[in-house]
């Protein structure tokens, strides 16, 4: 198949797929040019996962006469759409010319239009097992009964889902759909979503709903939700590009860029900043640092602590790596008290009208608040950060990195760290002046006899405590300074690095001095 150019900017491509009832029979599609502004177009939007690259699976178009390669996963999403009845789709691998650049960013900027624009979004999690079954049962029947069973606010009225539905929800949320950046903006922008398990169909609501226990309105599973149900409802109001960018930092992208463009059209703001950022011609280098500059405006030196692990990549230290997904304290770092934390007035009053991040130039050198302890000037290809601070130490020494492969590594670390303060030895390597002097000689026994108490395997606080521990010290070190204080850092941290508490920034910060009288932002997220 040859693409041709589409000739306006919100031109897209429909996908007619041909009718069969021979399952075995080869996919046949054909390929249709529109325009959203035009009358609209009756089309169902499919959110899937691309999955491996290869094997490609072949395909077949009668309009223009030609034959496609897709993925695996794309293939078998089409055998599954497929009906008795002709059906119009649109998909990005076959709507969108994935090897031309300007192309893509251009469809990329009118994603969140595609999607509200359908009839309805098709979420196809992929194949069905017995226990997806099953939950697809109670799904549908929660549809079922939705005209009887729902209250003035939209909530199921049914009973708690029992211990085997609650199972298979903890299971399902592990297929990768779940862990999708680009299923965020897919999901929430239309209000008649479909998930499709196999054959088995049902409402993202009424999955919603079980989540929730139906009008119980309380978590049923044990996990964290995944965001893409966290930001359901609440996307319009979650403020701004940075704190949507923290509330996703967890979610994967093939593509690096794709963790900021993901989520620029769920932003309430004119298209200015989408022409701005979505640029597939751009190196995630350029992306980041672009996002970091208009995010430095309006965050001041907040925008630090996202450089929590920092990176190796062509750009300055303190531009975060919004590839990394790491922990980030998401609540701490809530915007609105970002802006309340700000120095000056001046710089408060700067802000006010880009406080749901849609500002449309990036910071200049000449912009940047004067008042607020911070500013940009250029050495070589990149803008280095001027900040203000104190030094408070110096590590001295440090654990090896903790690294969690699983719940199970993660509790084991837990409670053998918590023993070696009563006990002074544990398998865990930790710096020996943290199990001497007046660290090892605090008697934490009853301490420890209180936590252990709490800790019931499979209660809701255990998992909590441990999901907690897990993602706050995974790729983590412990450090202590010259002076005896006990730290947090990221695995990249030296001996020698120098603990400094940077004026305007959220957490203390790790530097490391380099030739040239420069400093390198080792982490802008520590804890002491």
């Amino acid at each position: 198949y040859s693409y041709r150019p589409l000739r306006y900017n919100d031109s897209i491509r429909v996908i007619q797929l041909h009718c069969s009832v021979d399952d075995s029979a080869p996919i046949l599609i054909s390929i249709w040019r529109a325009r959203i502004s035009d009358a609209r177009p009756e089309y169902e939007a499919l959110s899937y996962t691309w999955g491996e690259k290869y094997p490609r699976r072949k395909i077949f178009c009668r309009n223009p006469a030609s034959v496609l390669e897709v993925t695996q996963n794309c293939y078998s999403s089409l055998r599954r759409l497929r009906k008795d009845t002709d059906r119009y789709l649109w998909i990005d691998a076959i709507s969108i010319n994935q090897e031309n650049d300007i192309e893509r960013s251009v469809q990329v900027r009118i994603m969140d239009r595609i999607f509200a624009s359908a009839s309805g979004v098709i979420v196809d999690l992929g194949e069905a097992t017995p226990g997806s079954r099953l939950l697809f049962e109670e799904l549908a029947d929660a549809d079922a009964d939705a005209d009887q069973t729902r209250e003035p606010t939209g909530k199921f009225i049914r009973q708690w889902p029992n211990e085997e539905i609650i199972q298979e929800l903890e299971y399902l949320y592990q297929r990768p759909w779940f862990s999708r950046i680009w299923v965020v903006q897919e999901a929430v922008v239309n209000p008649t979503v479909t998930v499709m398990c196999g054959t088995d169909q049902s409402s993202l609501a009424a999955l919603e709903s079980c989540n929730m226990g139906y009008h119980h309105g309380t978590r049923v599973t044990l996990k964290e939700d995944p965001p893409v149900l966290r930001l359901f409802h609440e996307y319009n109001s979650i403020g701004g590009l940075w704190n949507i960018l923290l509330a996703t930092r967890k979610l994967y992208a093939s593509d690096p860029r794709d963790r900021v463009f993901a989520l620029l059209s769920l932003l309430e703001s004119n298209s200015d900043i989408r022409h701005i950022l979505i640029d597939y011609t751009q190196s995630p280098e350029v992306i980041f640092t672009r996002v970091a500059k208009l995010l430095l405006s309006h965050t001041g030196l907040w925008l630090l602590a996202a450089a929590r692990h920092g990176h190796t990549l062509h750009m300055p230290s303190w531009v975060p790596d919004w590839s990394q997904n790491y922990y980030c304290d998401i609540w701490g770092l809530n915007l609105q008290k970002a802006v309340e934390n700000e120095f000056s007035e001046e710089a408060e009053a700067s802000r006010t009208d880009q406080r749901d991040a849609s500002c449309t130039k990036h910071t200049s050198h000449e912009s940047t608040p004067k008042m607020s302890g911070y500013g940009l000037w250029p050495v070589g290809n990149h803008d280095a950060l001027k900040v203000k601070g104190v030094r408070f130490g110096t590590i001295r020494s440090q654990s090896a990195a903790f690294s969690f492969f699983s719940f199970d590594d993660a509790e084991q670390a837990f409670l053998e760290l918590l023993n070696i303060f009563h006990c002074r030895h544990s398998r865990i390597f930790v710096p020996p002046d943290l199990l001497a002097g007046e660290y090892g000689s605090l008697d934490f026994k009853s301490d420890l006899h209180r936590i252990a108490s709490s800790l019931e395997p499979g209660d809701r606080f255990h998992s909590e405590t441990i999901a907690n521990f897990r993602t706050t010290m995974d790729n983590c070190r412990i450090f202590v300074t010259e002076h005896g204080e006990i730290g947090i850092a990221p695995q990249n941290s030296q001996e020698g690095d120098i603990v400094c508490i940077v004026r305007g920034a959220y957490s203390p910060c790790i530097l490391r001095q380099i030739p040239g009288g420069f400093w390198h932002l080792v982490s802008g997220d520590c804890f002491l």
